[in-house]
């Protein structure tokens, strides 16, 4: 394991410095120095196995030669003579759960002491203890200060010297920090619901058995799921079993909105990613989690993130995303397609009926006779918000109004409304979103907010503050979108001109997201609210093309898309179909998933080195079937020679669907054309 040498004088080993600094933990930091040594004394650069808790030796035994080398690490306050009975005890132990064992080093953070007699330098108690040593087959080397003297001096161990015995700022604080920021976003997920007196747990084991079998096999998992399903909370009970064991840390995927990679780290202390790849040179199990990885695809210049990924893929980091089910296909391509990565996958899916029924009879709350309320409480988030709040009023609340009270309780928060306070909390919390969206930072300064309201925000848990990087960051995403879909509706109803509603949302990526978001539920709710806005999106020809795109691919990925063609079917033809055409582009290239059969090929092989340019996507969203019935409607007014564009729209549909009322629908349209094609579209 080399290190930068960054250091011009040897720093003292002193003792006292290393018990300052770890106070309370100086046993299993001196483990860890003696790991670090032991290592580097046999070039060890992939980490050795241990298990947890394990007896006799700190790790399993390595093979040198006919040899099999195992080692001890004995931190004593009191004299090494008084420890004689535990060391042995140990050799013992070693020996016993490791039968093949020839060798053990033990490293002791004392001296011996010289024997009082003339004839023998060594102690009465060594001497016990490698006769003992010689019973069981085994020798003996001692590893002492004298010894970490020297190989501390080594300046390729710089970096341990700082770590162990400085009390200056160093690698130790670099990596706290790290680990600081780690806990800081995991710090308000919850992953139980408290209901009277009960605690709610949905019994997550087998996904936590099948994400550590994973880790131990694959480089990259995905965990994908809604929001509030609980993805973050499975990241944090399994952050809480390894933390301990191997090193184990956890980014927002927002967080790589930046220039250059450095950024992410130097925010830490003075070392870079390189610094920090190795770090770890020698852990052989290491994970890294990006959180909210849907984020990604609102980072323009991903040139960091990219550099990061290659970087720890390259230094065998096991790297987890979790991603919003609806990203999930897109990060699937990347993987894919761009980096030719294999990777597994883990789903958590939100409660059925038959579990949420199950547990309204084992804790006995009434379920709401609203349909759809009763449809998004199958999300653990806010099942929790509805039995912390909604219990004692359930057949009176709709989803309407579940939502705005929620609004009210959580970012406004009633309490303070005898003087207005709850208003500059909805200011304060708007503000931010609106800065996090249009600057793209994970990470937000909120200088011109006011401390009272952003603490107060903080204490209830909907922010919280980060001192490596003096900013703040929204705890939850969901608060995120309920502030972005806010913003949506108010301008919706203030603005006296649709364009003037585009303009005041703004263009950012997150912001054109919620739009469709918020587009795609009012088309599932209240079509007849919108039908005005979405007619003079079509027919306004000073809104910007890209919002048109956006109202597009809500409408095709809805259920309304049939209702659409309907309304606007005169509009769609005009101007030699350009419309249709557009609608025809964006059905080939964004109304697509990946097609999940291609997995069971990659189960089977080590590499992606098969041909990925055509089998991986298939059609997604009714805006295909809508399409493809409008096309043949309006068959008359097609020939072989224009048709080309539709050619390939059929082809998309039925190189996935070989049965079915619309492949039958594209059948007959190509069937129609077949004896009169002249250009030779349709025979191939």
């Amino acid at each position: 394991m080399i290190f930068p040498n960054s250091r011009q004088n040897m720093i003292e080993l002193n003792w006292n410095n290393f018990k300052a600094k770890f106070n309370g933990k100086e046993t299993i930091l001196f483990e860890n120095l003696a790991y670090h040594l032991f290592c580097y004394e046999f070039r060890i650069n992939k980490g050795i196995f241990r298990f947890k808790n394990q007896a006799g030796l700190e790790t399993e035994p390595i093979q040198i030669g006919t040899e099999f080398v195992g080692f001890q690490a004995k931190y004593y306050d009191t004299k090494v003579s008084e420890n004689k009975d535990d060391i042995i005890d140990s050799i013992k132990k070693a020996k016993q759960k490791n039968p093949d064992l020839t060798r053990i080093l033990f490293y002791l953070n004392q001296e011996f002491s010289e024997s009082r007699n003339k004839v023998k330098k060594d102690p009465q108690y060594k001497t016990d203890i490698e006769s003992e040593a010689k019973k069981n087959n085994v020798s003996i080397e001692w590893r002492m200060p004298s010894h970490f003297e020297i190989q501390l001096a080594l300046p390729e161990n710089d970096y341990l010297s700082d770590f162990f015995f400085s009390l200056g700022k160093n690698a130790f604080d670099f990596l706290n920090g790290i680990r600081d920021h780690t806990e800081n976003i995991l710090y308000s997920i919850q992953n139980e619901i408290k209901f009277n007196d009960s605690i709610i747990k949905i019994d997550r084991t087998k996904i936590i058995e099948d994400l550590k079998g994973y880790s131990e096999k694959s480089n990259i998992i995905i965990i994908s799921g809604e929001g509030g399903s609980g993805k973050t909370a499975i990241i944090k009970e399994f952050y809480e079993n390894l933390k301990e064991v191997i090193p184990f840390y956890i980014f927002k995927a927002a967080e790589f909105n930046v220039s250059d990679i450095k950024i992410i780290f130097s925010q830490f202390g003075s070392y870079s990613l390189t610094d920090f790849l190795e770090l770890h040179e020698c852990e052989k199990n290491k994970i890294i989690v990006i959180d909210s990885a849907e984020k990604l695809s609102d980072i323009e210049n991903k040139d960091a993130f990219k550099e990061l990924l290659s970087a720890l893929l390259k230094k065998s980091w096991n790297i987890i995303f979790t991603t919003r089910y609806s990203y999930l296909d897109d990060l699937r391509f990347q993987f894919i397609e761009v980096y030719r990565l294999p990777f597994k996958e883990i789903n958590i899916e939100n409660l059925s009926n038959e579990e949420l029924i199950l547990l309204s009879n084992t804790y006995s709350f009434q379920l709401p006779s609203d349909k759809k309320l009763n449809s998004i409480i199958k999300n653990l988030f806010y099942l929790d918000e509805y039995l912390q709040n909604f219990q004692s009023f359930y057949n009176n609340i709709n989803y309407i109004n579940f939502k705005e009270i929620l609004w009210n309780k959580k970012i406004q928060n009633s309490s303070f409304r005898k003087n207005n306070l709850h208003i500059s909390r909805e200011d304060c919390f708007i503000g931010i979103v609106k800065a996090r969206c249009e600057s793209g930072m994970f990470f937000i300064k909120a200088e011109e907010f006011s401390e009272e309201v952003l603490s107060r925000l903080e204490k209830d848990e909907i922010l919280k503050y980060d001192p490596n990087h003096g900013g703040y960051f929204i705890t939850h995403d969901i608060y995120e979108e309920w502030a972005l879909e806010k913003i949506i509706e108010r301008e919706f109803r203030s603005a006296k001109k649709y364009k003037t509603f585009l303009e005041r949302i703004g263009t950012s990526l997150a912001m054109r997201r919620a739009f469709r978001n918020w587009l795609s539920e009012k088309l599932l709710e209240d079509a007849e609210e919108v039908k005005s806005f979405i007619e003079r999106i079509f027919l306004e020809g000073t809104i910007d093309s890209f919002w048109k795109d956006e109202l597009l691919v809500s409408v095709l990925l809805s259920d309304y898309s049939n209702a659409f063609f309907n309304q606007f079917g005169k509009a769609i033809l005009e101007q030699n179909q350009s419309l249709l055409i557009k609608i025809t582009f964006l059905l080939r290239i964004t109304c697509k998933e990946v097609d999940n059969s291609i997995f069971e090929i990659l189960e089977t092989k080590d590499d992606l080195s098969i041909d990925l340019n055509y089998v991986f996507t298939k059609p997604k969203g009714s805006g295909w079937s809508s399409t493809i019935y409008f096309i043949y409607q309006n068959i008359e007014i097609y020939n072989p020679g224009n048709i080309q564009f539709i050619v390939l729209l059929l082809q998309d549909w039925n190189n996935n669907y070989k049965t079915g009322e619309t492949t039958r629908i594209a059948g007959l349209f190509a069937l129609h054309f077949y004896n009169i094609d002249n250009h030779g579209i349709f025979n191939t």
